[in-house]
C-alpha cells in the first residue's frame, strides 16, 4: 500500500459558492508541504493579508497524524474564508487493464470517450434514474479523484460535486478545460476520465 498526498484550496465569500482548486498530487509529504506553503503565501498575497488574525491559522507541520493545513478569514470570520489542506490517499497499486478496473474507492469503471458522450450519459442518467453521473479521474500513481456531474440550473453549465473536499462547482464547457478550475477536461483529453458502472 503506497500513498499520495493531494493539496487543495477552497475559497468562499459570504453567501457565495465555494471555489475549489486542486493544487497538485505529490508522492511525498515534504513535496506536498512545499506546495501548501506556496498556496498559503499566494492566498495571503491575493487577499492582502499581512498577518494572521485570531480566527486564522497555519499549521505547517504534521503532528499526531494531523496533516498540515491553513485557514484564512477576515477578523470576524464573516466576509470570506480560504482553506488549504493536504489529504492522504492510500493506494492499492494492483489494477487490471486501463479501460476497466477496480480500486478501493469505486466499483468497475469504463473510459469516457468524448465530451458529447459524457453529455449524453449525463442526460440518460437524469432521464432514467434522476441521478447525476459518477466520474473518476485517474491521477498519477493510480490514485483516483471521484466526482458527480450533472446539469446545473444555469443554461449550458454543469454542476460538479467533488468527493475529496465535498465542494460543488458550477462550470461551463470552457471551465471544464480550464485547469485552474478542474482537471476534468485535461483527464478527458488524456484518456484518464472514467465512468463508474453501477
Amino acid at each position: 500500500m503506497s500513498k499520495l498526498f493531494v493539496v487543495t484550496t477552497l475559497y468562499q465569500e459570504q453567501g457565495g459558492r465555494a471555489e475549489s482548486h486542486n493544487v497538485g498530487v505529490f508522492d511525498t509529504l515534504e513535496k506536498a508541504q512545499k506546495a501548501l506553503d506556496s498556496a498559503f503565501h499566494e492566498s495571503c498575497d491575493s487577499l492582502d493579508i499581512q498577518e494572521l488574525n485570531r480566527n486564522s491559522y497555519y499549521n505547517d507541520t504534521e503532528e499526531d497524524g494531523i496533516l498540515p493545513s491553513f485557514y484564512l478569514c477576515d477578523e470576524n470570520d464573516e466576509e470570506f474564508m480560504c482553506l488549504g489542506e493536504i489529504n492522504c490517499l492510500e493506494l492499492n497499486t494492483e489494477y487490471g487493464d486501463t479501460d476497466k478496473y477496480e480500486d478501493p474507492y469505486t466499483e468497475e469503471m469504463v473510459q469516457v470517450q468524448s465530451l458529447k458522450e459524457l453529455i449524453d450519459t449525463i442526460q440518460t442518467n437524469l432521464d432514467k434514474y434522476d441521478e447525476p453521473t459518477e466520474i473518476v479521474i485517474r491521477l498519477n500513481g493510480n490514485a483516483v479523484s471521484r466526482k458527480l456531474i450533472s446539469f446545473a440550473d444555469e443554461d449550458d453549465k454543469f454542476e460538479v460535486f467533488n468527493f475529496i473536499d465535498e465542494t460543488i462547482q458550477i462550470l461551463s464547457v470552457d471551465d471544464l478545460f480550464d485547469q485552474t478550475k478542474t482537471n476534468i477536461g485535461k483527464a478527458l483529453a488524456n484518456g484518464a476520465l472514467y465512468y463508474v458502472l453501477n
